[in-house]
């Protein structure tokens, strides 16, 4: 590809350029018909691992893994297990088995069945990866280096497919697990000249020619929606503030775009968005900086874009982040709110939406830092592991039912939940 990326572009837009593949569509030729085998309380690791603190302690075994009630969440579940022998990555695999992934000291991973509560050994994958999908049985993970690795239900791997990016490409291409497919962006800065390509197996095509590039512009960020059918990318200027989004329509082959203004009213300071596809919705988690000392971020929701909500706070005093989890394959929406003379208080929001017009909302305990917040593929669960305080010798993966979490989707509800974090936060100086 001749897309060149800047040499700060991957710090700065790490989150808003993924590799996204949610909602996937199943495979009718493939199965997976690998059963799940438990096995007996007490069978440690066969390559002899050794819990941290050195040499010479006895390893992790699966019978210190124990399933309780949480008493804080009626119905809902607890996976016990000691501080550091898992991470803070859970992969679910179905609608009911959780695979934990092993930590730095810990040469097995296991998989949680919630609904027997039963734990059973798996092979041990510590895996960086950016989004997962799920289709006919089989886990599909993105790996931070253009591979994608497909899992069958025992979290044995199966195959790696590899489009043989570089690296920092991953700003340019999304993958589809559907059909295997890579969709990128290929451009010359020198001409301006750009289009969006798709390469399956050994065949690469054009499919779209792009409008040409101005001085210091280039595209970035392709997302292509759950069902396939479109397909939106950004066009960014060298500062990273978007002037154009750009929506390819796979069907009709046509490209229309969308301009960075709220309601033809332009918003004074940086524009930059993340974004993500939200069922067949497309979101935007926006951040300004404005002149007057302020600093805001807007979610935006829909094709054509609408502002639904923005909270607005003070740069000096706060560090807010909103962005999008890629490790959900439903595209949680994260919203983080610190405080900057104690970077140890903070508020974390989680948010989801579908396309049935409901949104779920989750907030974590204050200043519990709680990563990788996820829903299971039927979308009845939610996970995550918070991390354990420095005296804790017990780590947890929660697991939530859902049921009654879901609400109508409602824009002034959520703007009030974003400015509830900001005030809460801010009235801890």
């Amino acid at each position: 590809m001749k897309a060149t990326p800047l040499s700060t572009l991957s710090g700065l837009l790490a989150f808003s350029a993924v590799l996204t593949f949610s909602g996937c569509l199943p495979l009718p030729s493939e199965s997976s018909d690998t059963p799940f085998v438990s096995l007996s309380s007490g069978m440690s690791s066969t390559s002899g691992s050794s819990a941290p603190g050195g040499s010479g302690e006895a390893a992790y075994t699966l019978d210190e893994v124990s399933f309780s009630d949480n008493p804080e969440n009626t119905g809902s579940l607890e996976v016990n297990f000691p501080k550091g022998m898992f991470s803070y990555k859970p992969i679910w695999i179905d609608s009911t088995h959780i695979y934990l992934q092993p930590g730095k000291n810990t040469e097995f991973g296991a998989i949680a069945n919630i609904e027997n509560k039963t734990i059973t050994q798996a092979p041990a994958y510590q895996l960086a990866w950016n989004n997962i999908a799920y289709q006919n049985g089989f886990v599909y993970l993105s790996m931070n280096d253009t591979t994608i690795k497909k899992m069958d239900g025992s979290f044995q791997l199966v195959s790696d497919i590899s489009f043989d990016l570089h690296p920092e490409d991953i700003f340019y291409s999304a993958f589809y697990a559907p059909t295997e497919s890579l969709y990128y962006i290929e451009q010359d800065l020198s001409t301006g000249k750009a289009s969006l390509c798709l390469k399956k197996g050994a065949h690469t095509e054009t499919v779209a020619e792009l409008p040409d590039l101005g001085k210091k512009e280039f595209y970035q960020s392709p997302q292509i929606s759950p069902s396939g059918d479109e397909i939106f990318l950004y066009r960014v200027l060298h500062e990273f503030v978007v002037t154009q989004i750009y929506f390819y329509d796979i069907q009709t082959g046509s490209l229309t775009t969308a301009m960075p203004e709220n309601g033809g009213e332009k918003t004074g300071g940086l524009w930059m968005p993340s974004g993500s596809w939200i069922g067949e919705q497309p979101i935007y988690m926006v951040y300004h900086e404005h002149d007057d000392g302020r600093n805001s971020n807007e979610i935006l929701y829909g094709n054509p874009i609408e502002t639904k909500a923005q909270s607005f706070y003070k740069g000096e005093e706060l560090d807010i982040g909103l962005y999008k989890d890629e490790l959900s394959p439903w595209s949680c929406v994260t919203y983080t709110v610190r405080s900057i003379a104690d970077p140890n208080t903070l508020q974390e929001k989680f948010f989801y939406f579908r396309d049935d017009g409901t949104y779920l909302s989750y907030q974590p305990k204050k200043n519990i830092w709680t990563p990788y917040v996820q829903l299971s593929p039927d979308c009845k669960y939610l996970s995550c592991i918070p991390d354990p305080g420095e005296h804790d010798t017990t780590g947890k993966l929660l697991i939530l039912p859902t049921e009654s979490m879901w609400k109508p989707l409602d824009w002034q509800q959520i703007q009030t939940e974003l400015d509830e974090a900001v005030m809460e936060i801010s009235e801890k100086k």
